[in-house]
């Protein structure tokens, strides 16, 4: 049970590591929020520094102006905030009776000791006690006014107390700003550092991954910026428009909200559209609220955004709800505002950093699986409907070859590599074989059956070097042979390598070759494949020998080597087979023509004509 145990080992640390995170980040949230801050504003402002140096600008003068510039920018965002705010909060008493008069309207819908009615006289409660509390000093009563005593002065842990209240935010934004001015100076020295630590021996690969990673970062969050502080000016635009008042206020608000995943547009949306109801007597007001939100959300959710951002955010809806869940419990509101763009870092990274790739498998919005391990999971699955729609899905864009090429002999070739490793056995290596026919049968028609007197075609044997895979990958390499080219193609069904050689030598019918293509999907040693060749060249000496391997290409030295001993090549793709094949003259020596459909009966193994 050595592996059972190891795999346990992985597992708990794994879980002791994630644990430690989670500890860590909730235990140092007044350190690692500043940070996470920072990390999103520089990555904000990296771009301009760099548009700025770029343009012969000192690096320290740009970083140090570009976040003067910001920090001037908050400032005045949050100034109109207050302003705003505190002008909504002395005109609400003038919006009450509206606001009452439209609840009551729509109580009248219901009973009138139903749910509605209780809210209504809610709301009037509310706003008595309201109007009592903010009276200067004096409660009506019965008898007669009553002057409340007035309320000693705080005692001095008191006073220290809303002191240090005061001062914790202050601190925060300073630690924030002194984050965001180090990351934007010395972010080469930060980027040597992480390179160092990832380690020197892969630098180039690790400084590259780096220098994508945060590029891709700075032009997405800059990009989404750009387009909330847009949606935030069309909405304030919109609702100064239509009479809402402090449209200042609800613009910047629906920017902010809107970095908020899922939930963010709806809360920017009740506040102003409540006001609406309360300023205007009638409906209209609202209504037109209503379809400013509606409306904006659509445009820039269909539109504005696939244009400016298109699949740059790179998470999934699940994982942005997994994410925002995560980091509201960890943070709280702050956490639920950074949700978006940390899961973003930490995706990006993701792809880059080997540690961290299940996250990015996880929540990226990249398929899990590429073409070839999709057709190839179809095929494990023994599905052949599934395999041919995904056959013929590729096929609307691609050629048949191009098809090949892209999805089946790829999908092969990890079937060899798992059956070499006997993660599939020969069972399933044969159920694999037969879904692949079947699928192929599903997504191609049958080629046009030849006349039965006519020139004879080329003929051409397909020999899978081993197994049964390779034997499935011959089969389709002579479907492809039948549907592109004039030739007419066979292939063993039952043997492979020198063995098939020798079965098909000893066929009457197969005497006359003019074409073999040796054929493995991978897996075969160098050697062996040179021995089928030339056991393959010296049984069928007039035939053309095409060698098709799916291991990675030979490098220089084994290329020169390969032409110094007069070997012949090996092609890695099947397209330039397939080109050669489809030039090959028609033989006219013989006037019979085996039918395209037809099987060629002879003995065992027995050889089959694809079709």
């Amino acid at each position: 049970m050595p592996l059972l145990a190891d795999s346990l080992r992985n597992l708990s640390a794994s879980l002791i590591i994630i644990a430690l995170v989670i500890t860590a980040l909730v235990v140092g949230r007044d350190l690692f929020i500043p940070l996470a801050v920072a990390m999103v504003i520089a990555f904000i402002l990296a771009p301009v520094v760099r548009w700025l140096a770029a343009r012969s600008v000192p690096h320290a003068v740009a970083a140090v102006g570009v976040l003067a510039m910001a920090i001037v920018l908050v400032v005045g965002m949050s100034l109109a905030f207050s302003a705003q705010l505190l002008s909504l909060t002395a005109e609400l008493d003038s919006y009450k009776q509206n606001l009452v008069t439209k609840v009551r309207t729509v109580a009248e819908f219901g009973r009138s000791d139903g749910m509605i009615k209780r809210a209504v006289t809610a709301v009037e409660t509310l706003g008595a006690d309201i109007e009592r509390e903010l009276g200067r000093g004096v409660v009506a009563t019965q008898n007669g006014p009553v002057v409340v005593a007035k309320q000693p002065e705080g005692t001095p842990a008191e006073i220290i107390g809303g002191l240090s209240d005061a001062l914790g935010p202050l601190a925060q934004l300073g630690i924030t700003v002194l984050f965001v001015m180090l990351l934007l100076l010395q972010h080469h020295d930060i980027r040597d550092r992480l390179v160092r630590i990832a380690g020197t021996d892969r630098m180039s690969g690790t400084a590259a991954a780096i220098s994508d990673a945060g590029s891709k970062l700075s032009e997405l969050f800059l990009a989404l910026a750009a387009m909330n502080a847009g949606y935030g000016v069309a909405i304030g635009i919109g609702l100064w428009l239509i009479g809402v008042p402090n449209a200042v206020l609800w613009g910047l608000l629906s920017m902010l909200l809107r970095f908020v995943p899922f939930a963010g547009p709806l809360l920017a949306a009740i506040p102003p559209i409540v006001l609406a109801a309360a300023v205007d007597p009638g409906w209209g007001t609202m209504v037109l609220a209503l379809i400013l939100f509606g409306t904006g959300e659509l445009i820039f959710n269909n539109i504005v955004e696939p244009f400016f951002l298109g699949r740059k955010a790179g998470i999934t809806a699940f994982g942005m709800a997994v994410a925002a869940a995560f980091w509201t419990v960890v943070w709280g509101p702050i956490g639920l505002l950074l949700s978006a763009p940390l899961t973003t870092t930490i995706v990006v990274l993701g792809r880059h950093v080997r540690g961290l790739e299940f996250i990015s498998v996880l929540f990226g919005d990249q398929p899990a699986l590429d073409p070839a391990q999709e057709f190839y999971h179809r095929l494990l699955a023994g599905d052949p409907v599934a395999a041919a729609a995904t056959l013929a899905d590729e096929g609307e864009k691609l050629s048949l070859v191009e098809v090949s090429e892209r999805l089946v002999l790829p999908a092969l070739k990890l079937a060899a590599h798992d059956h070499r490793h006997q993660r599939i056995d020969g069972e399933q290596a044969e159920g694999l074989r037969e879904t692949m026919r079947d699928a192929a049968d599903l997504s191609f028609e049958a080629p046009d059956e030849a006349n039965s007197v006519g020139p004879r075609p080329p003929s051409v044997c397909v020999i899978p070097a081993r197994g049964t895979i390779d034997r499935a990958a011959a089969e389709h390499v002579a479907f492809l042979v039948t549907r592109q080219t004039p030739c007419r193609a066979v292939v063993p069904t039952r043997s492979s390598g020198l063995t098939a050689i020798a079965d098909i030598r000893s066929m009457e019918d197969y005497a006359d070759i003019d074409a073999l293509i040796i054929t493995t999907v991978g897996g075969v040693d160098g050697q062996q494949l040179r021995l089928i060749a030339r056991r393959a060249a010296r049984d069928f000496p007039n035939a053309h020998l095409f060698i098709m391997s799916l291991d990675e290409a030979p490098d220089a030295d084994r290329e020169e080597a390969r032409k110094a001993e007069g070997s012949r090549p090996v092609h890695t793709k099947v397209a330039p087979i397939i080109a050669a094949l489809d030039q090959a003259p028609v033989r006219r020596d013989n006037a019979e023509v085996v039918a395209n459909d037809a099987l060629a009966p002879v003995g065992e193994p027995r050889v089959a004509r694809t079709a």
